[in-house]
C-alpha cells in the first residue's frame, strides 16, 4: 500500500462543523429521550389545560420551558454558543494546516508546532460525515480529515483504509 498524503486547513467553518456534529452525534440517544419527555410533557400540560379550561401562569411557563428544551436539542444554538466560547479561549487554534501520512500501520500527522504518529490499533473510533472524517483519538478529541480537499479517488483510499484499519469506525449519511 502507497502512503497517502492529506492536508487540512482548521479554519473557523471546519472546525465549527465539526462541533455541531460532534454534538448532534454524542447526544442523539440523550436528545430522543429528552424530545419524548418534552413531547408527554407537553401533553399533559395541554390535557390540563382543557379539562381545567384555565390557562394557568404555571401552564404557560411549562409550555415555554418545553419550547426553549426543544429548540436547545434539536437546532445548532449549543455547539454555536460553545464555538464562541471556545475561539474566545486559546483552546483552539485556527488556520492551522495539519499533514496527514496514511501509511499502512499508522497516521503521521505534522503541523508547525511538531509532529505524532498514533497506530490504528489506539484510535478510538472514526466517523465517516458528509464532508469530513473525524478521527477520534479520545471521546471527545479528534482529527478533522476535511474530504472537499481531497480528490474523488484520495477520497475513496482514504475510505477504505480507515474502514479496514480502525474497528470502531461509523459512516454517518447526512
Amino acid at each position: 500500500m502507497k502512503d497517502l498524503k492529506v492536508v487540512t486547513n482548521y479554519n473557523e467553518e471546519l472546525i465549527k462543523k465539526y462541533m455541531i456534529d460532534h454534538f448532534f452525534i454524542r447526544t442523539k440517544k440523550v436528545k430522543t429521550v429528552i424530545n419524548i419527555i418534552i413531547v408527554v410533557c407537553t401533553i399533559l400540560t395541554a390535557l390540563l389545560i382543557i379539562n381545567t379550561k384555565t390557562i394557568s401562569n404555571f401552564s404557560i411557563i411549562c409550555l415555554f420551558i418545553y419550547l426553549i428544551g426543544f429548540i436547545e436539542f434539536n437546532t445548532s444554538i449549543l455547539p454555536n454558543r460553545s464555538f464562541k466560547k471556545l475561539k474566545k479561549s486559546s483552546k483552539v487554534t485556527l488556520n492551522v494546516e495539519n499533514n496527514y501520512t496514511f501509511s499502512k500501520e499508522n497516521i503521521n500527522i505534522a503541523t508547525s508546532t511538531g509532529t505524532s504518529t498514533i497506530n490504528y490499533q489506539d484510535i478510538y473510533q472514526c466517523i465517516e460525515v458528509k464532508n469530513a472524517y473525524y478521527i477520534y483519538i479520545s471521546d471527545r478529541q479528534a482529527f478533522i480529515v476535511d474530504k472537499e480537499q481531497l480528490s474523488q479517488e484520495e477520497n475513496e483510499k482514504l475510505g477504505k483504509i480507515l474502514s479496514s484499519k480502525i474497528k470502531n469506525y461509523t459512516k454517518i449519511n447526512k
